[in-house]
């Protein structure tokens, strides 16, 4: 089902108006796309009467222009009982580079349905796992553990009828900056979070993009206080946020503009369409009751202890699927026999090989200009890792206002060209920022005391 335009935005946003949001916030001034997937249950070609197999997401309004549309798909793709070990063994530093966002990630879904990932370990990833443009699909009973990387669970996108559950995450909390935390994006509707045990400190991620109608059920761990994505993508989420018996392990970081209070509508991360808060609990947090629909038993947890179980048991005629106790039992076994999944270290040649790799693709990606400010998180990456032979890693390069910046690391001299040629340990000693001519190709190598020579670094101008 498939709805496309701006007329309908404003009964998503209520009570909020789209005219009364920020300006910067352009992409819901556009034309946007909402997609729900769903199964048939019947069609009747003679009334073009089309019966889902469960109701929509959303209030449908025909005026809007919904369309029903055809979804290639593959059906019943299982991934279970595998350990996945990645090589991700650094401090993790939000977009500092390639390698720290998505150096190793493990699985990711495209176009499938009824589908599943279970009973699997997550280790040393950057990301790992993600699914888009995917339906009815679910990941149970998984652990994620080693290094901190991206993401815990790359957030859906473009989904729907997604359902995580009886996972934990365990991964050290030790890079610069906390890692996404569960969450919703891309359009994606009717995600349900169940029975997951995040980081103390870890925020939930509503990925922008218009996700609506998602569920936290029972989520142990972890806060509301962030969100990433473009602020031309907010906001975070539409209507019908739920967080039902959500609770807090420790009180919310204060960290940026969060003042340690949920305002869900502040203009600035997260921005969530008045959410229902019931039975939030465990450490003290506060909010401000203007931005949310509802507030149920504040400080304290309801029964039904999982709205997902208690709906789900009322559409099976008040009882509960036979899977969903057997499930739960099986992951109470598997996490008193689960083993330490520490950071560890790995220096095989194939490790070693395609973190140099990965580390040359970043160096010869054009940086923004705060990768190269005081703090130089990339030059902490560069350190971080030499290179297998300890010779230097190629130097960085920047070029602005017509001049070039270069930046080596530590006991290093750049030598560099002007021409075209390779530098050699004779040519031009860089101690400043270049002033180049407006046809210009800047070569630059970086010299070390015992060891050769890195590869070459080039610019244009």
């Amino acid at each position: 089902m498939t709805v496309k335009g701006k007329d309908f935005i404003n009964d998503f946003l209520a009570p909020y108006k789209l005219d009364e949001t920020p300006a910067k916030w352009t992409g819901i001034r556009g034309n946007i796309t909402l997609v729900e997937r769903h199964l048939v249950q019947a069609v009747e070609p003679s009334t073009n009467k089309v019966t889902l197999r469960e109701p929509m997401k959303c209030a449908m309004q025909t005026k809007y222009g919904w369309t029903v549309n055809s979804f290639p798909n593959i059906a019943e793709v299982g991934v279970e009982d595998i350990c996945f070990t990645g090589c991700w063994l650094g401090h993790f530093s939000h977009h500092r580079s390639h390698m720290d966002d998505e150096g190793w990630c493990a699985v990711k879904m495209f176009n499938v349905t009824d589908s599943w990932i279970r009973r699997c370990a997550f280790i040393n990833l950057n990301q790992s796992m993600g699914f888009e443009s995917c339906g009815y699909t679910s990941a149970i009973q998984n652990v994620l553990g080693g290094t901190m990387g991206h993401f815990s669970i790359n957030e859906p996108r473009r989904s729907s009828g997604m359902l995580y559950g009886l996972t934990m995450d365990v991964m050290e909390q030790t890079g610069r900056d906390t890692t996404h935390g569960i969450g919703a994006a891309g359009q994606s509707n009717g995600i349900v979070y169940w029975r997951y045990a995040m980081q103390p400190d870890q925020s939930f991620d509503m990925h922008g993009r218009y996700p609506y109608a998602t569920l936290f059920d029972a989520i142990k761990g972890g806060n509301m206080a962030g969100s990433g994505g473009p602020e031309g993508a907010f906001p975070n989420h539409l209507r019908d946020f739920v967080a039902w018996n959500f609770e807090h392990t420790r009180p919310i970081p204060k960290r940026g503009k969060n003042p340690g209070t949920y305002n869900f509508w502040s203009g600035s991360r997260p921005t969530l369409v008045m959410p229902i808060l019931v039975g939030m609990h465990g450490a003290e947090v506060k909010v401000d009751e203007k931005t949310v629909s509802e507030n149920e038993s504040w400080g304290k947890p309801v029964d039904p202890e999982s709205l997902f179980e208690a709906q789900l048991a009322l559409r099976f005629n008040g009882k509960l699927p036979a899977w969903v106790d057997q499930a739960k039992a099986d992951w109470a076994k598997m996490q008193k026999s689960l083993p330490p999944y520490p950071r560890g270290g790995d220096s095989t040649p194939f490790v070693a090989a395609r973190r140099e790799q990965i580390i040359r693709q970043t160096l010869a990606t054009p940086m923004v200009k705060d990768r190269f400010d005081a703090k130089d998180p990339l030059g902490a990456l560069v350190r971080e890792w030499p290179t297998t032979d300890g010779s230097p890693w190629p130097p960085m390069i920047e070029v602005k206002d017509g001049k070039a910046r270069v930046v080596a690391g530590k006991d290093e001299q750049v030598r560099y060209t002007l021409d075209g040629s390779a530098p050699t340990e004779s040519s031009l000693t860089y101690s400043e920022p270049i002033e180049l001519a407006k046809v210009a190709t800047l070569t630059a190598v970086a010299f070390k005391s015992g060891h050769k020579p890195s590869a070459a670094s080039v610019a244009h101008r």
